[in-house]
């Protein structure tokens, strides 16, 4: 069976090998997304780093375990997997997206509940027994919910529930009175602080 991605073993350990393999995917991610800031592209070479430190892992442990590092970055977490125990359905048709997204909420020690068009996360947001937060992007495929009317449902049906609206700029306006909204495309880090601080308005520091 495959480590968690929430594994201590990947939690930065400043006495072993670990500190130096986040210290270098952390560099390489931020030099990436400095020089050309595409997140996809700045993720892939932070995963191409961590397969050089760890050449015998699975080619699937790579992308959750980067994920795990920049999520301990991000959200300054003494340990990996013990923070905001939130609901959250990710709804999203970026397939690569909505990947690195899971994953990183995952190890971010959320439930995440991934579904790639809003019929899926509909039946997500039915099924569940709490969920505190919606995360969409504004346009699906015709002939199914957009994000605004999910995010309405979700309201009607979720009181107290948390919308966050993942879109270009020309879509900010959709997102009034509904919930939050950060412009497409965006980096992980941004992705984690926002959900932190919906989740968590208590004051960081």
């Amino acid at each position: 069976m495959s480590p968690r991605p929430d594994s201590l073993a990947l939690v930065p350990d400043p006495d072993s090998k670990t500190a130096a393999c986040a210290n270098d995917v952390l560099d390489t991610y931020s030099a990436a997304m400095k020089s050309n800031r595409n997140e996809k592209k700045a993720f892939d070479e932070a995963v191409r780093v961590w397969r050089g430190y760890n050449p015998n892992a699975s080619p699937e442990q790579g992308p959750p375990a980067v994920a795990t590092i920049i999520c301990h970055k991000s959200t300054g977490l003494a340990i990996v997997g013990t923070a905001m125990p939130a609901r959250v359905v990710l709804a999203h048709d970026d397939t690569e997206f909505l990947d690195r997204a899971s994953a990183a909420l995952t190890a971010a020690g959320l439930q995440v509940a991934s579904c790639s068009g809003s019929m899926a996360a509909l039946s997500a947001l039915q099924a569940a027994k709490s969920v505190d937060l919606l995360i969409t992007r504004v346009n699906f495929i015709p002939g199914t919910p957009n994000g605004v009317a999910l995010a309405r449902m979700a309201r009607r049906e979720r009181h107290g529930i948390k919308v966050l609206f993942i879109a270009r700029e020309e879509m900010r306006g959709f997102a009034d009175g509904l919930g939050e909204f950060l412009p497409a495309p965006v980096g992980i880090p941004d992705l984690l602080d926002t959900v932190h601080r919906l989740l968590d308005p208590s004051p960081r520091g």
